[in-house]
């Protein structure tokens, strides 16, 4: 028997990453039809259940509490996906309902679980985090050149983008993608004092979303122009 409840079981701090979950899926397969799960008797049916963990951690543990062998199974980051809500809406294919984090010992005292659409909800609830941009070990931003005389940081929507461009021939080989890590601001106000910090730099443009082909136009904005956008939004997601 499961224990069902009425609450999405998974909480999220704000913090300065958006919440990334991890699901144990077979070795050799994609998406998540092949993810680990439970499933039992609940009333008068069956529930079908995709087990989800919010750290590695849990998750490592519970794979081997379980005995199941990472010769055949793999831990699997819902950065795959490009998000958590995004992963979690591939499941309803198998699975109803969501087990986040499920204790071990689940055998002697059923866990929790919460319908699947309740927890994308509340994912998709959350506020995005502003703009992710690259950042070096010196804290530099990383910029390029989209026009001659022209020098401007580089801003991402998300953190899927950042982490794509990261790994993409603009990094320049004298400081590779791993002097680089993906960052972004915890909310519209650090993102507006970020990009106004650029600006007393003497920085005073951006490009948005550079393709990591380096093929394709180039999305140059004042960062002035930015700040007003992300004070009124407080992202910049919605910029072609």
């Amino acid at each position: 028997m499961f224990h069902l409840v009425k609450k999405p079981l998974i909480d999220h701090d704000g913090g300065n990453a958006e919440l990334e979950l991890y699901v144990i899926r077979r070795r050799g397969t994609d998406g998540v039809n092949h993810a680990f799960g439970l499933t039992a008797s609940y009333e008068n049916g069956v529930l079908h259940c995709l087990c989800v963990f919010t750290t590695p951690t849990g998750a490592m543990k519970y794979l081997d509490f379980a005995g199941l062998g990472q010769v055949q199974w793999e831990l699997v980051s819902s950065k795959e996906f490009g998000g958590a809500a995004t992963m979690l809406k591939k499941a309803p294919t198998f699975a109803t309902h969501v087990a986040a984090d499920p204790p071990p010992e689940h055998i002697m005292a059923p866990p929790p679980i919460v319908p699947i659409e309740d927890v994308i909800d509340y994912l998709e609830s959350l506020p995005p985090i502003p703009f992710w941009v690259l950042r070096g070990e010196a804290g530099e931003v990383f910029g390029i050149v989209p026009m001659s005389g022209v020098m401007a940081v580089c801003l991402f929507k998300t953190e899927v983008d950042a982490e794509e461009f990261r790994h993409s021939t603009w990094i320049p080989t004298e400081m590779p993608a791993d002097r680089w890590t993906s960052d972004g601001p915890a909310n519209p106000a650090d993102a507006v004092k970020g990009l106004d910090d650029l600006i007393h730099k003497g920085m005073r443009y951006a490009v948005i979303n550079p393709p990591p082909s380096g093929t394709g136009s180039l999305k140059v904005a004042l960062i002035e122009e930015l700040i007003d956008h992300v004070a009124e939004k407080g992202h910049i997601r919605d910029l072609d």
